[in-house]
C-alpha cells in the first residue's frame, strides 16, 4: 500500500515576492501504479506561504517537494506505530522498503532530473538547493537502499495532471473535486510519439 505525495509551487506570486507552496498527501491501493488504478484516501494536505525567498522556480518546487516527502514519512510512521506491534520509531531502525513507500510526484522537470540523475546532484546557481536535493535523495534511500530506482519514488507529470496545482493558484477545481469524489487515482505510463524516452504519468477516473 503506496503514499502518494503530489508537490507543487507558484513561484513569487504572493506580497514580496514571496512564494507559495502546497501538497497533498494519499493513501492509495497497490495498483495506483498500473493502468487500472486504485483507491486512494486524502491523509493530509497544506497550503503555505514559503518563508524562505525563492530565487527560481526551481527552489519553490524543491521547498514545496520537500514539505510533501515529510509530511508522507510523517504519516508513514504513525502507521507503522499503529499496525507494527513491536515498532518505536527512535529504536526500530528502517522499516522495510516496501511498508507504505512514498511515490513523490511533481510537475517540475528540472526538479525530477535532478533527483533521478545517478550520482551526486549536480550543482545549480543556488548551491543551497543542492544541499536540498542531497536530502531528498537520501531520504529516498528508505525505499530504494541501493539508489538505482530513483524514477520509482520520484515521479514527473504533466502540469495538468498535477492535482496539488489547486493549493498555490486559482484554476478550474473540476479535477481536484473529482479525485476526491470518486477517491480513485492511477499513475499510468503514456507513450508518446513525440518525444522519445519521457515517461508520462496521467491522472484518471473509473
Amino acid at each position: 500500500m503506496p503514499r502518494s505525495v503530489y508537490s507543487d509551487s507558484s513561484w513569487a506570486n504572493a506580497d514580496l515576492l514571496k512564494s507559495q507552496a502546497g501538497f497533498m498527501v494519499f493513501i492509495a491501493g497497490g495498483n495506483i501504479d498500473s493502468y487500472e488504478g486504485d483507491a486512494v484516501t486524502l491523509l493530509d494536505w497544506r497550503s503555505r506561504r514559503i518563508k524562505r525567498q525563492c530565487r527560481s522556480t526551481l527552489a519553490a518546487e524543491t521547498m514545496a517537494m520537500d514539505s510533501a516527502v515529510d509530511a508522507g514519512i510523517f504519516c508513514r510512521e504513525l502507521f507503522a506505530e499503529a499496525l507494527i506491534q513491536d515498532y518505536v520509531p527512535t529504536t526500530s531502525g528502517r522499516l522495510p522498503t516496501s511498508f507504505m513507500a512514498v511515490l513523490a510526484v511533481t510537475d517540475c522537470r528540472s526538479l525530477y532530473d535532478l533527483l533521478v540523475k545517478d550520482g551526486a546532484p549536480s550543482t545549480t546557481q543556488e548551491k543551497r538547493l543542492t544541499i536540498d536535493i542531497s536530502g531528498l535523495k537520501e531520504i529516498a534511500t528508505e525505499f530504494d537502499p541501493e539508489g538505482e530506482q530513483l524514477k520509482e519514488v520520484f515521479r514527473w507529470v504533466a502540469t495538468e495532471s498535477q492535482v496539488a496545482d489547486h493549493l498555490t493558484k486559482v484554476k478550474p477545481s473540476h479535477l481536484l473535486r473529482a479525485i476526491l469524489e470518486y477517491g480513485w487515482l492511477k499513475l499510468r505510463r503514456i507513450e508518446s510519439s513525440i518525444l522519445t524516452n519521457l515517461r508520462f504519468w496521467g491522472v484518471q477516473f473509473p
